[in-house]
């Protein structure tokens, strides 16, 4: 993977016999991933004198293999060049003088206002909806196709009704007990 190095921190800890080891905390950004992500190597690694002396903005590879516990470790840390790390077009592009130019950030993927306003009315459908199949179970009927979905409408209906109706005053002409609606 490649990687641009965002901090490392130096820290010695204590294992858990007592004893005293470094610990390099690095803080990077994967560019395959376009992932900022965090790696703890210790002393014992083979790659931590490179990683501990690595400076902000460097760029390196690293290659991950897993040990014997089935932990991802880095085995290879090696510099690579600014110009040779692969970034995606729509972030930078390179300049006449082989500078990296940032490009504008990318639009906004959040909903618009409309977007919205049809999610929000597919979701009371589908409440509409549930409740219509939670009314014919409590009348302890099998109703039709048709009948739930008459009865979803008019809860939707009546949900984005701007004067609400009462619908228990509703006339049912159905009804033997007073609930039944198919």
């Amino acid at each position: 993977m490649k990687i641009q190095v965002l901090s490392t921190t130096v820290v010695t800890k204590t294992s858990g016999a007592g004893k005293p080891y470094q610990n390099c905390e690095i803080a990077y950004k994967n560019l395959d991933q376009g992932k900022v992500e965090s790696k703890n190597i210790t002393e014992y690694s083979k790659v931590f004198k490179k990683a501990a002396d690595a400076s902000v903005g460097m760029f390196f590879d690293v290659v991950t293999e897993k040990d014997d516990k089935g932990y991802w470790q880095w085995t290879s840390f090696t510099p690579a060049d600014a110009a040779m790390v692969a970034q995606p077009a729509s972030q930078t592009s390179t300049t006449p003088g082989g500078k990296f130019a940032t490009m504008p950030a990318p639009k906004s993927t959040y909903e618009t206002p409309e977007e919205r306003a049809k999610k929000q009315v597919f979701i009371v459908k589908q409440s509409s909806l549930t409740a219509a199949l939670k009314f014919a179970e409590l009348n302890k009927e099998k109703p039709t196709v048709q009948g739930i979905i008459a009865l979803a409408q008019e809860l939707t209906d009546w949900v984005f009704a701007e004067k609400k109706v009462d619908l228990f005053s509703l006339p049912n002409d159905n009804a033997e007990d007073g609930l039944k609606v198919f």
